[in-house]
This record gives C-alpha cells, sequence and structure tokens, in this order.
C-alpha cells in the first residue's frame, strides 16, 4: 500500500513539473523555460535620470522618530526636533485622598539590541545611533492642538509635515519645563522604580532617554486636575495638554553629529509621576503609587537644515530626511516600448546599477547600505519587491537582496545594483498595455518597510508619494546619472533570450 502511495506521489509530482515548465514559457515574463533561444543582452540608454529635491515630507505617520544633529559635509547640518501628544494611561482617575506628587521620570527607549549576558549583567547596543556628541535638550509644553481630522480636506486624515517647526515653536510655552545640558544618547542599562509583582521595585531596563521632570509642575497640570474635566476623557486631556515639543540645541559653537531614533511608539514610552497619598491615621502608612502619562496619538518630526545645497548636474544627489532623491525616466525615445515589445523576448534579468561618485563626497564619510527603488507614479513596491525570495522579515539588513542589492564594492568601485527583472518583462510583454512609469530612488535604512507617506516635490507636482523609512534615514550620497565617465553611466542592462 505505501508503494502504490509513493507511486501515485510520484506521477503527481512530474505532472506538475511538466505543469511547471509550460508556464515558463510565456513571452515577456523573467523566467526562460525553452531550450531554443540566443542569449543576449540590451543596453538601455533611452532614459534620463536627474536629481528631485524634497521642499517637505510628512512626517507623523512614522515608526520611529529621529532626533538630534547630522551633520553632511555636502549637504549641511540638520536638526531633528519632535512634536508629541501624550494619552492617559486610564481616564478619569480616582485617588483615595490628595495625592503628593515626589517625582517625574520621562523614559522613552531606543532601539538597541542585547550584545552579551553575563548571569545579570546585559551588554546592550544602540542599532540607531549616528555620532555621540552631546547637546543641549529642551523639553517644552506645546499649545499646538494637533489634530486627528483636516477639516479643509473634507476631513480625511490630518497630516503634518518636517518643515512646519516654524508653526510648532510659535505655539510653545515661553519656558521649557526641563532643560538637560551635555545630553547624549547612551547603550546604558537603566534603572527604572516600577511596580513588580505588586509592589514597587528597582527594574533595570534596555537603553532608554531616562529626564527628570519637575514635580511641582506635573502637581499642577495633571495630578491636580483629577476629577474635573481636563482628565475626564483623553480627547479632553489632548486638548487640556497639548503635548511635549523635545527641541535640540547645539550650543559648543562646532558642528554636532549626535542623532539617534527614538522608539516613541513603543508602550514604554511614557512619563512616571511618582506619588503618596498621606496617611490620615496614626497607625496608617502613606498609599504610594505610579499614575502613568504615555507617548500617543499624533507625533511629527520637524527638520531644519542649515544652508542646505542641493547640487543641480548630471549626478544624482541622494539625501535622506527631507533631502533629496532621484526620478528615473525609462524608454524615452518615441515608439521604443513598441518596438522592443515585437521582439517577443523572454526577459531572463534586468538591472539599473549606479555608482557611487567618490570625487563628490567629502572622504571617510560612511555611505547608505540600500537604496529603494520604487514606481513614484502609482506610488507602490515593484513586483520584483513582493516576488523576492530572499524577504526576510526579522532582519531587514539581509532582506531582499536579489532586488535591491547592498552597497558592494568590486577594485574599489563601490555601486549599488537594483534588479527590476519582473517589472521590465510586464512592460515588454507583447500583450501589456501598460505604459512606463517615473521610478523613484530614495535611500532606506528598512527595506522591509514601504508605509508610503505624503512628499510634496517642486519640480514633480504629480508625484506624491515616498518611503517612509527613508525620511528617518540620517546618510546620503552622490550617484553618477547617464553622463558620466565610461563604464559608470546609468543605463538598465537586459538579459534576455531570443526563441528561434
Amino acid at each position: 500500500m505505501n508503494f502504490i502511495r509513493i507511486v501515485l506521489s510520484a506521477i503527481v509530482l512530474s505532472l506538475v513539473f511538466v505543469s511547471c515548465e509550460d508556464d515558463l514559457t510565456q513571452t515577456g515574463s523573467g523566467l526562460v523555460g525553452e531550450t531554443n533561444f540566443n542569449a543576449q543582452k540590451y543596453n538601455l540608454v533611452s532614459l534620463t535620470a536627474k536629481t528631485e529635491p524634497i521642499k517637505k515630507v510628512q512626517t507623523n505617520a512614522l515608526s520611529s522618530y529621529a532626533l538630534g544633529f547630522n551633520q553632511d559635509p555636502v549637504y549641511g547640518e540638520t536638526s531633528a526636533n519632535i512634536l508629541s501628544q501624550l494619552r492617559l494611561s486610564f481616564p478619569n482617575p480616582q485617588f483615595n485622598g490628595n495625592p503628593v506628587v515626589d517625582s517625574v521620570v520621562m523614559l522613552v527607549p531606543y532601539f538597541s539590541r542585547i550584545e552579551s549576558r553575563e548571569g545579570e549583567n546585559v551588554t546592550y547596543a544602540l542599532d540607531s545611533l549616528y555620532g555621540n556628541d552631546s547637546y543641549t535638550l529642551e523639553i517644552y509644553r506645546s499649545n499646538y492642538f494637533l489634530r486627528d481630522l483636516d477639516p479643509t480636506e473634507n476631513y480625511e486624515t490630518q497630516k503634518y509635515y518636517s518643515d512646519q517647526q516654524s508653526l510648532f515653536e510659535s505655539n510653545l510655552e515661553g519656558t521649557p519645563i526641563h532643560i538637560e545640558n551635555n545630553f547624549s544618547p547612551s547603550a546604558s542599562a537603566v534603572s527604572v522604580v516600577d511596580f513588580e509583582s505588586g509592589k514597587l521595585d528597582t527594574l533595570s531596563k534596555s537603553p532608554r532617554m531616562k529626564l527628570k521632570l519637575p514635580a511641582a509642575y506635573f502637581q499642577q497640570h495633571v495630578i491636580n486636575k483629577a476629577g474635573s474635566d481636563a482628565l475626564l476623557s483623553n480627547e479632553n486631556f489632548k486638548n487640556h495638554f497639548r503635548g511635549l515639543y523635545f527641541k535640540v540645541k547645539n550650543n559648543s559653537g562646532t558642528p554636532s553629529q549626535a542623532y539617534t531614533l527614538l522608539n516613541l511608539r513603543s508602550d514604554e514610552a511614557e512619563i512616571l509621576i511618582y506619588y503618596h497619598i498621606p496617611a490620615t491615621g496614626v497607625d496608617e502608612e502613606d498609599e504610594t503609587g505610579i499614575y502613568r502619562l504615555k507617548f500617543g496619538g499624533q507625533m511629527v518630526n520637524v527638520f531644519d537644515t542649515q544652508n542646505q545645497n542641493i547640487p543641480t548636474g548630471q549626478d544624482l544627489y541622494i539625501k535622506g530626511g527631507a533631502g533629496s532623491m532621484a526620478v528615473i525616466d525609462l524608454f524615452t525615445e518615441e515608439g521604443e516600448l513598441e518596438d522592443l515589445r515585437a521582439n517577443n523576448w523572454l526577459i531572463n534579468e534586468a538591472n539599473l546599477t549606479f555608482y557611487v561618485n567618490e570625487s563628490a563626497l567629502a572622504g571617510g564619510e560612511k555611505q547608505p547600505n540600500r537604496l529603494f527603488i520604487y514606481d513614484l507614479t502609482n506610488g507602490a513596491t515593484l513586483a520584483d519587491y513582493t516576488l523576492d525570495i530572499t524577504a526576510n522579515d526579522n532582519n531587514p539588513n539581509i532582506s531582499r537582496l536579489n532586488h535591491l542589492q547592498p552597497l558592494t564594492t568590486e577594485d574599489g568601485v563601490s555601486f549599488y545594483k537594483l534588479r527590476i527583472t519582473n517589472y521590465i518583462g510586464d512592460l515588454l510583454n507583447p500583450e501589456s498595455e501598460r505604459t512606463s512609469s517615473k521610478l523613484g530612488v530614495v535611500l532606506s535604512n528598512n527595506v522591509n518597510v514601504f508605509n508610503p507617506v505624503t512628499v510634496d516635490l517642486p519640480n514633480e507636482s504629480e508625484l506624491k508619494r515616498i518611503p517612509s523609512p527613508m525620511v528617518l534615514n540620517p546618510y546620503s550620497t552622490v550617484l553618477y546619472g547617464v553622463q558620466a565617465p565610461e563604464g559608470k553611466e546609468l543605463k538598465l542592462e537586459i538579459f534576455y533570450t531570443q526563441p528561434d
């Protein structure tokens, strides 16, 4: 009986294999199944590539938020500040007496990983820290109300942008709640007094920003509001206490490099208000507790680049944040796309190779590891992104290596190779009615995330979306365009077979 099952399974697998072979002979696809063919290469030179500066980008739909200063020898110094709402851990708190605030601690986790562990001693490394200079960090209360819906856009989701720093800073209280001099993110574990098994204990937490805020301020503006409309609901509280603004200042007089990503979306991003309620009886003890404010709701990153210079010319200047991107147009000669479709090619591979212009960079600066290419016209990823078998959801550093090859150096020449085989195969299929889209090329610090956000491109008014990880990438690069030294020019290579 087992023998019969094995034979039947083999027959089924053989039929499946034959069926798959039949599917592999589709004209215009990225796969080849026939044996009679002539392998060839076609270099597409009818393409344009240009640098597109980014005027502003939506920053209230991000997975993390940047804080600090980033120095770029080509593009200048950028500062990153944050405005964030707070929410009540539980609305309408009822205290058994009159609570007295003892201390207040703000905690915002960094992105970190464990490097080693010996018993209870854990060594961490920060994943998203670029430079370790110190700076002054000021925490302000904001009086600007961040809406969820936009009444000027038929009550669609409200969008906030990277260029709204002046608007937000004109609505801050005159005096900061707290000033932290010589602030610098640390990879050390942090001690936090919190409840563990129903009692207060000192716990060791992963690396995070830890600031002590004034107790009297939160006594007056939060705890004393218990029982009033201000704490009745989170909607009421967001109007009463409209948020905190993180403002960085460089007081050193020299360029500062200290840029990190904050995990503000974490449930452990919070303000702990430690309080006690005085005992009323002789033999009674004070009641102690913690009331929590969570970071949540609307969060906005704003960027200010001093003397930002986005050069023009034949090279492609690509910078993260509210910087710049490359726009690629393929098949720009009239009738070329139709002529190529008539060839009935079978597409084996198609790739764009971008060479780094080392001479346009300041010596020694770190180059970004990944580029991201997408359909700029439709604001969507390419089919090659979805179909890449190397996709690794757990580690973006080794994910989608076929489609988005990391920075590679061979014989002293650095380049990025972006495979767009399926995209070109679909375009060249004789039955296709698609027109070539404009392609956007940006930096990315996480190729597993697309999450497009709205962007304002001054010279491309119909193009509206970019991948959100580009917003948080502090790096930049300069790439050769179409006009470049021989062997380093941008071109589309199409490897195909011509059926007999």
